[in-house]
């Protein structure tokens, strides 16, 4: 039934940016903007490169929340912003539910504003109709972490979710894979490069998006 397809190993590794003990979300609340601007994100984006400048930050980690769609004006104000006090600039998005942060994902400003195309940032979980479709085939245990945007990052991203985990086998490696609903294919990300934080929150890189399959062994149909 499924289509199963090789993907290039992802060999970057970023830095993971750990989540505090209270779990509130990071900067500010984009949830009514339909399309995330460069106007949307100055003050934000002020703010955060003044921070990071005054603490000697060589990287600025610009935070805001539930943003719908991000646009290449948006990345490249918080890049050229950055810029200019010569620190490299990412793009910190939280999803929120519940006044409790889901999901985050962690992107390059200066790559995506290069990119010149609109990012979807949410990052959710817990879609049961995959797991049950993948549960009808195969016999692996599986958590899924939903990503909103419909294609490839372009780059590599880090990602952040708040997943029941408690039917992998920690002892084993995991093995995560991005499924493409609309194509019914999976593939197998490599070099995701992952770790659960203090907080039970897994921590993953990827480029590839859609729904992200996590389980403790390589797919094995039934």
């Amino acid at each position: 039934m499924f289509k199963k397809v090789l993907s290039a190993a992802l060999a970057m590794s970023m830095a993971l940016a750990m989540f505090t003990t209270a779990m509130a979300a990071s900067g500010y609340d984009l949830s009514k903007v339909d399309k995330v601007t460069g106007t949307a994100v100055a003050e934000v984006t002020e703010e955060a490169v003044n921070k990071a400048v005054a603490n000697k930050q060589s990287v600025v980690y610009v935070p805001f929340y539930n943003a719908n769609e991000v646009t290449p004006d948006a990345f490249k104000k918080v890049a050229e912003e950055a810029a200019k006090k010569n620190i490299q600039a990412k793009v910190m998005a939280d999803t929120v539910m519940n006044n409790v942060v889901v999901g985050r994902a962690i992107i390059d400003a200066k790559v995506a504003a290069a990119q010149g195309k609109n990012v979807q940032l949410k990052v959710t979980v817990g879609d049961k109709a995959t797991k049950d479709l993948f549960s009808k085939y195969f016999v692996n245990e599986i958590a899924v972490v939903s990503l909103s945007q419909p294609v490839s990052f372009g780059q590599v991203v880090e990602i952040a979710a708040k997943v029941d985990l408690s039917k992998l086998d920690s002892s084993k490696p995991w093995h995560f894979y991005s499924y493409d609903a609309a194509k019914n294919e999976y593939r197998e990300i490599a070099g995701t490069n992952y770790k659960i934080d203090a907080n039970g929150y897994i921590h993953f890189n990827t480029q590839l998006t859609g729904k992200i399959l996590i389980t403790d062994k390589p797919m094995t149909s039934k």
